[in-house]
């Protein structure tokens, strides 16, 4: 936690290693490292195409990364090319190499940190969040002190509409209103935003949503990362984006933001 009080989150997403630019890989280590994150959160597709050697890479980058650190799988991290495999142990190169959990959770001072798996094996690109993972949300969420800042990292943001949402959408809405979410960590669009999400009432949840850290597929941006620091007295959240330009990484236009609206 900083000296002001405040805790500092380096979000990542969707470095893709095996379709990555190598030198963004490397600066992306120490310029995540010079912001003393109290957490590392990665929100899924660290490989392209879920290989072993691929896997390897993302082990590396993982350890290299400051700790502690949470991580959820993606769409890119379950086999395609391979039926077999994904259908028999979609997750074996995963949690060989990444974490044994898919749902990880993570206490910090004045906040707790909890990891959706978005990407069940029979769907390809698009998400779903089963009831089972919305109740355990709760349930978790529930034991935290009232006064923490209740945080979910998942893969596909919520704010995408229709084909492409999260199957399951509604369900997981009314859960994260019933455990008193404040704030929602996402990738899969390769471009960082921030989007506010209408929960039932007046009461909305914000959804923080990261780029491709290192991968090609830059989708009309550049590279990009998203250091966040959160103020738990104030409940506001400063979102600062990060970009590569192929000499370094630089600071993008941050904002303020309310939490708990």
């Amino acid at each position: 936690m900083s000296a002001d009080g405040r805790l500092v989150l380096a979000h990542l997403s969707d470095p893709h290693l095996g379709a990555h630019l190598p030198a963004a890989a490397r600066a992306l280590v120490a310029d995540v490292a010079a912001a003393a994150p109290d957490l590392t959160v990665v929100t899924g597709d660290l490989t392209m195409r879920a290989r072993p050697e691929q896997f390897r890479q993302a082990r590396v980058l993982l350890d290299q990364l400051p700790h502690p650190s949470l991580v959820v799988p993606g769409n890119h991290d379950l086999p395609l090319t391979n039926p077999v495999a994904r259908f028999v142990a979609p997750y074996h190169g995963y949690r060989r190499f990444v974490a044994e959990t898919l749902t990880p959770v993570v206490v910090l001072p004045d906040a707790v940190v909890c990891g959706v798996s978005s990407m069940p094996r029979w769907r390809w690109k698009s998400g779903r969040v089963g009831r089972g993972q919305a109740d355990r949300l709760v349930r978790l969420m529930r034991r935290a002190p009232a006064a923490a800042v209740r945080i979910v990292a998942m893969h596909h943001p919520l704010s995408v509409r229709g084909p492409a949402g999260v199957v399951g959408r509604g369900r997981l809405l009314h859960a994260l209103e019933r455990a008193g979410v404040d704030l929602i960590l996402t990738g899969h669009t390769h471009v960082p935003a921030v989007h506010p999400i209408r929960l039932a009432g007046d009461r909305r949840v914000l959804e923080v949503t990261a780029g491709t850290a290192t991968s090609v597929r830059t989708r009309g941006a550049t590279q990009s990362w998203t250091l966040l620091h959160i103020d738990p007295q104030q409940a506001t959240v400063r979102v600062e984006p990060r970009f590569y330009d192929g000499y370094g990484w630089y600071c993008g236009a941050a904002v303020v933001l309310t939490l708990r609206g």
